[in-house]
């Protein structure tokens, strides 16, 4: 299986650095796209400075600029992957792929996967929410995009700030029909 994770810059990039470490673990190829700003949450939020962080995502795929339109993630005539992640997803990232403007390769690649009909999970980082991101995630969603919210999961007899992690990985794997070995389901 061969998947985009694109990093934006919203809170949450540990999400994504968790997701791509069980990826790689199951042998998915990632190809990976992050943004100028979630190099900036890196920093802020795990320390690790913005110039390494490339150095790191290296070790769990193939990385990208974020301005490198001449990549295979740009193509539609060449686009071989089963689906995208973009986690976490910032409400500049959502709007500009919800209304086209394909600017940076995120947007462009997300858009691509679009139109192949390939599954586009969009993993918000945002609230309250503004009536704007909802309608900029219906328009997603009525594409056939998967908005999958970070929202804390109560419902999980674990309370742990793990046991929410968990629950949110669990969910984007089992879209791409990947299990997932941790205790994340509302009953198992």
């Amino acid at each position: 299986m061969k998947l985009i994770v694109a990093v934006s810059g919203a809170s949450g990039v540990e999400l994504a650095l968790k997701l791509m470490k069980i990826l790689k673990e199951k042998s998915v190829r990632l190809s990976i796209v992050i943004s100028e700003n979630a190099k900036k949450v890196f920093e802020h939020e795990l320390g690790i400075n913005a110039n390494e962080v490339d150095k790191i995502l290296q070790k769990f795929g193939r990385v990208f600029s974020n301005t490198d339109f001449s990549s295979e993630l740009a193509s539609g005539s060449s686009f071989c992957y089963e689906g995208m992640v973009v986690l976490p997803c910032s409400m500049k990232t959502l709007a500009t792929i919800a209304n086209g403007l394909e600017i940076n390769l995120i947007a462009r690649a997300a858009s691509v996967c679009l139109k192949e009909k390939k599954k586009l999970v969009i993993c918000p980082r945002e609230t309250p929410l503004r009536t704007v991101h909802i309608e900029n995630m219906l328009k997603l969603a009525m594409e056939g995009a998967i908005i999958l919210p970070l929202m804390m999961s109560f419902y999980l007899k674990e309370k742990s700030y793990e046991a929410m992690i968990n629950n949110i990985l669990g969910k984007i794997l089992k879209i791409f029909d990947l299990e997932f070995s941790k205790n994340w389901r509302w009953k198992e």
